[in-house]
C-alpha cells in the first residue's frame, strides 16, 4: 500500500516536490555562488598572480554551473535533455 506524505496527495514517499529544484540546478546555483565569491575576493586583493588565479577559477565555476543548467533543461520539441555532445551536433559542431 503506497502511503501519501501528509498534506500533499498524489506524492508518494521518496518522490521529488514537482516545484523542487533537480539535484544539478542544486549544484549549479553553488558553483555560481563559488565563482561569485571567487571574483568578490580578487576585487580586493592586490596580488597580479593571485587574482589571476581566482579569476581563472570563477571562469571555470561559471562555465561548470551553465553546463549544468543546459543538461538540466530538455530540449524543446523533444523533451530529452540537452547534454553537450547533444548540445554540440545541434549546433553542427561535433564530429559526425
Amino acid at each position: 500500500m503506497r502511503r501519501e506524505p501528509v498534506g500533499h496527495p498524489g506524492l508518494v514517499w521518496g518522490m521529488k516536490h514537482p516545484d523542487q529544484p533537480s539535484r544539478q540546478e542544486i549544484r549549479a546555483q553553488k558553483l555560481s555562488t563559488e565563482a561569485s565569491n571567487c571574483l568578490a575576493i580578487a576585487v580586493r586583493d592586490s596580488s597580479t598572480d593571485f587574482v589571476a588565479q581566482l579569476i581563472d577559477e570563477a571562469i571555470r565555476l561559471a562555465a561548470r554551473a551553465r553546463e549544468l543548467r543546459a543538461a538540466d533543461r530538455p530540449l524543446p520539441a523533444t523533451g530529452r535533455h540537452a547534454t553537450p555532445e547533444r548540445l554540440d551536433r545541434l549546433r553542427g559542431e561535433g564530429s559526425a
